[in-house]
């Protein structure tokens, strides 16, 4: 009976047995499946947390996700595109008649300055003159609180600015992101024009800017670079607002000029046919000729022999 019972009564390991085939059995199982719950014997501390990491590869994602974020990063650069381009004929076309002339008078000082100055002329020159006057200006104010305010100690004009040194070195991180996100989308801007023209997006736009880079490399042979740049700048602030104001004189110059280069190459196409025709017909006449004469040679030298051997 005994003996019954105890065959019958499931056989429980030891303790330590049990723990140790829960941790083989842990250690078997993937990270992500490994089971949290604590071995027998030992209490869970309450700042224990348990993680699972995801094992999900790269090529497991959701292709349609990944084509729908590459598909808004370059809509997003294309309406970054047109946005600058917008600004840019905006100031060519004197929309903003301050900010146009502003820019403009800029850049051709700029250029001016640096054709008889370098850039450390320049700097140094601007770091003078700001320096001086701003010597002057605070020198004034100094002495001029002392002798009529009855504070005992003058105020710095500009402790505004000085007095609050975090504000006045550190640098905003989001501003330094907005120039540099800006001069990215520059660099795409023209990258993309040039990728455009170069590979032929348009025949007469690439044709157009053939002869405009054309007439840039000869020139340049024989003008300095500032010069040629400064032809540019001011062609390219002064002729669309030319255009803009006398756009209708000029489309209908534009109109005639068109009509008559085109009737020109209609003349001269047509001429060229008739003389190609005219050409090709004298050449098969003067052919037909030749081989008429050489046929008749060759009949008359065959007779003349023929009757030199009859005489013999």
């Amino acid at each position: 009976m005994i003996d019954s019972d105890f065959t019958r009564r499931p056989v429980t390991p030891p303790e330590e047995t049990r723990r140790k085939s829960t941790v083989l059995a842990d250690l078997n199982q993937p990270t992500s499946v490994r089971s949290t719950k604590p071995m027998s014997g030992t209490t869970p501390t309450s700042h224990t947390t348990t993680t699972t990491t995801d094992t999900t590869t790269p090529s497991m994602q959701d292709p349609i996700a990944t084509t729908t974020s590459s598909g808004s990063g370059s809509s997003e650069r294309t309406e970054v595109t047109q946005r600058i381009e917008r600004q840019i004929y905006q100031l060519l076309q004197w929309e903003n008649p301050i900010r146009s002339g502003v820019t403009l008078g800029v850049i051709l000082l700029s250029l001016v300055l640096s054709r008889s100055y370098s850039l450390l002329q320049i700097g140094a020159a601007l770091l003078t003159i700001g320096i001086g006057l701003n010597l002057i200006y605070v020198t004034f104010v100094v002495q001029t609180q002392k002798v009529f305010s009855d504070s005992k100690e003058p105020v710095h004009p500009y402790s505004g600015v000085i007095g609050r040194k975090e504000d006045f070195t550190s640098i905003d991180k989001r501003t330094v992101h907005h120039y540099s996100s800006l001069a990215v989308d520059i660099a795409e801007t023209v990258i993309r024009a040039l990728a455009r023209i170069v590979f032929i997006e348009d025949s007469m736009t690439s044709l157009k800017w053939l002869v405009i880079f054309y007439l840039t490399w000869t020139v340049s042979a024989h003008v300095s670079s500032r010069t040629i740049i400064g032809f540019f700048v001011v062609s390219a602030f002064v002729f669309p607002r030319l255009y803009m104001s006398n756009k209708g004189i000029i489309d209908s110059h534009i109109q005639h000029g068109e009509a008559v280069i085109k009737q020109q190459l209609s003349t001269a196409q047509t001429f060229v046919e008739d003389n190609v025709t005219d050409a090709s017909a004298k050449m098969k006449a003067y052919f037909a000729k030749a081989g008429t004469s050489g046929t008749d040679a060759k009949n008359s030298i065959q007779n003349t022999s023929a009757t030199m051997k009859k005489t013999e």
